[in-house]
């Protein structure tokens, strides 16, 4: 495998570096590392060239965009140009919404490209927590009458990854359900999430950041005791060697990408 690694943050480079590398040596493949701090008169085809000299033919390349922009980065076309597959983190940057736009508009060109966002992966620990409040029969039926949703977290990406999952899988319209997304804390984190029915509030709450403890709450006609749980939080390593080694897109990451796309195109 060819890992080609693109950064323009000077005070994430020397991490990027070393984490590549360690990578890198785990897995037997090439490290490309794409200094953009340097030879800033380089030209985007000039990046190219010298990445495409250095890439391993026959085998899988990966390109690793950790740049502070995304598509608007002219260096983004000319790289992808030259990998099997895009990971990327849409949580980087401005820290608005820019990012997964470009993200969805740059998927919707590219069907067949196979694209892994951190954002979304590093969600997989309260998805499954999510899931545990249906797993009881008798609770169940209540995933169909969900009128609200609200989720607090502290960037735009992981909201609206978390909140087109929901939609993907229960099948909901843009302006079916209300959604509050409320804006708190450190980027990349999770702090709360509240499913809502006619009868019922279905809460998880991170209720100590430092250890990751998740308290979940049910209230109203199907009440519960609260129970809390240890976050199986995923270290940025783990989850750029699991979006390496992923064998495709899924249909899952796909169908919310889609779901978000008719989201922000239809705000309430």
């Amino acid at each position: 495998m060819t890992f080609i690694v693109y950064v323009d943050d000077p005070a994430i480079l020397d991490e990027a570096r070393e984490r590549s590398t360690a990578l890198c040596e785990k897995h037997c493949a090439r490290l490309v590392l794409v200094d953009a701090t340097e030879d800033k008169d380089l030209s985007p085809g000039e990046r190219k060239s010298r990445a495409h000299a250095q890439v391993v033919p026959g085998v899988p390349t990966v390109l690793f965009w950790a740049g502070r922009e995304s598509v608007r980065d002219p260096n983004f076309i000319p790289l992808n140009e030259l990998a099997d597959s895009l990971v990327l983190d849409s949580s980087r940057g401005s820290g608005d919404l820019s990012a997964l736009r470009e993200l969805i508009a740059f998927f919707a060109q590219s069907k067949r490209f196979k694209v892994q966002d951190l954002a979304y992966l590093r969600l997989r620990p309260w998805k499954e927590m999510i899931a545990t409040f249906f797993d009881d029969p008798k609770f169940a039926g209540d995933l169909g009458g969900i009128e609200k949703v609200m989720i607090t977290a502290g960037s735009p990406a992981e909201q609206y990854y978390l909140l087109g999952w929901l939609a993907s899988r229960l099948g909901w319209k843009p302006g079916a359900v209300e959604t509050e997304l409320r804006s708190h804390g450190k980027p990349r984190r999770i702090y709360e999430v509240a499913l809502s029915s006619k009868s019922s509030t279905y809460r998880a709450v991170l209720q100590n950041e430092n250890d990751l403890v998740v308290c979940l709450t049910v209230e109203g006609a199907n009440a519960r005791e609260q129970h809390c749980e240890t976050l199986r939080d995923l270290s940025i390593i783990a989850l750029v060697e699991r979006a390496i080694l992923a064998p495709q897109t899924t249909d899952v990451y796909r169908a919310t990408i889609e779901a978000i796309g008719a989201i922000l195109a239809h705000p309430a």
